[in-house]
């Protein structure tokens, strides 16, 4: 561990520290098969491979990252060999990319859940402290067609928090349903108070009820999803209003706290194991940006991190799962699926969902295809 660039850094904040997270890329070390070379910001990031790993030596000498502006100019550079791997396959683009003939599209299982978050802090908005506002919100929008139509069936609608590599991925055991019901939804709304006015908006106490959603720019099916849930909450009478924003300046407002919803896709631990999001104290030392707190989970998490028998801490885990459903701090929408393209030039890349650059120091490039 480099003293130069870590020894101001205390170990509790090791975690959520700039050069761990990514917000500060000059603090980011590694010791992998490639080596650093240069990063010009917005652009690329050029490696080197490692001689001296103690591993396999890469077969190829350089890798590239590069940064494009939106997923439209990524496909581009793929089809044109621009670039030879894309991570993230647009849904609607799969079928054109494998019919160059030139592409192979790997689809895979991940550990991905697709969820919109309340903010809980009343600070910041009072509008969600009802869990029946909460589940209201839930009930009005169809995972399933979400899933199907924008996602075109690449990846599940959710049951419960745990994706399906998750070892406590079990939504047979989810004991509360909450299925797509505008009316139920209706319902619900009114028990907490709220009712249509004139402009069939709700309100309550003379305010109406109209949030804001955040959510990172460049993705197009993620703005599908966001144009879909606008249309379903107006329907049952609430006003939404989308901002995007670019990577970064979406995570300082997120460690900053400051919004009142936002749509995100999460990468879940592989040992299944969520307290980074859902603990008390990870309001304030991880991912848990919806102040969300509740003893019982937190219980079981101490619990279910000392348990050596795989089947009893998928128990334990499982019934955090459910914890976390009913009390709803996230509304789970899709367990996702990855979708990478690459070159028929490249051999031996095999993405899958508990790493997608894994195989990087065994691929070669066969430069006739």
């Amino acid at each position: 561990m480099p003293r130069h660039i870590w020894q101001s850094v205390g170990f509790e904040s090791w975690s959520v520290d700039g050069g761990s997270t990514g917000l500060d890329p000059t603090r980011v070390i590694g010791t992998g098969p490639f080596r650093f070379v240069e990063w010009v910001q917005g652009d690329h990031v050029t490696l080197n491979k490692n001689p001296e790993y103690y591993d396999v030596v890469p077969a190829i000498d350089q890798l590239i990252y590069r940064t494009l502006p939106d997923e439209n100019a990524a496909v581009q550079a793929l089809r044109t060999g621009e670039s030879d791997v894309l991570q993230i396959i647009p849904p609607a683009q799969v079928e054109a990319i494998e019919q160059t003939g030139q592409h192979t599209v790997s689809v895979y299982d991940l550990l991905d859940l697709t969820f919109f978050a309340f903010n809980l802090d009343p600070d910041q908005t009072e509008l969600f402290q009802d869990q029946k506002v909460r589940r209201a919100l839930f009930q009005s929008i169809d995972r399933e067609a979400i899933t199907e139509t924008i996602f075109l069936g690449y990846g599940e609608a959710a049951v419960g928090t745990q994706p399906k590599l998750a070892p406590a991925y079990a939504p047979d055991r989810i004991t509360t349903q909450f299925p797509f019901d505008p009316e139920a939804a209706r319902n619900l709304f009114a028990e907490a108070g709220w009712t249509l006015n004139d402009d069939d908006i709700l309100e309550r106490d003379g305010t109406e009820f109209e949030l804001d959603m955040l959510l990172a720019e460049g993705s197009s099916t993620v703005e599908s999803v966001a144009t879909y849930m606008q249309d379903a909450w107006r329907q049952v009478g609430v006003r939404m209003n989308v901002e995007t924003m670019q990577g970064g300046a979406l995570l300082e407002r997120l460690n900053a706290r400051q919004f009142e919803m936002m749509l995100v896709a999460f990468t879940m631990s592989p040992d299944g194991g969520q307290g980074p999001l859902f603990t008390c104290d990870a309001y304030t030392s991880a991912f848990n940006f919806m102040r969300y707190c509740n003893p019982r989970y937190d219980e079981l998490e101490e619990l279910q991190k000392r348990e050596f028998d795989r089947t009893r801490r998928i128990d334990l885990m499982v019934e955090q799962t459910n914890i976390v459903w009913n009390d709803l701090p996230i509304a789970p929408i899709r367990f996702g699926v990855g979708r990478t393209g690459y070159s028929n030039r490249i051999h031996n890349f095999y993405p899958n969902g508990y790493g997608l650059l894994w195989s990087l120091p065994y691929i070669w490039l066969d430069e006739a295809a």
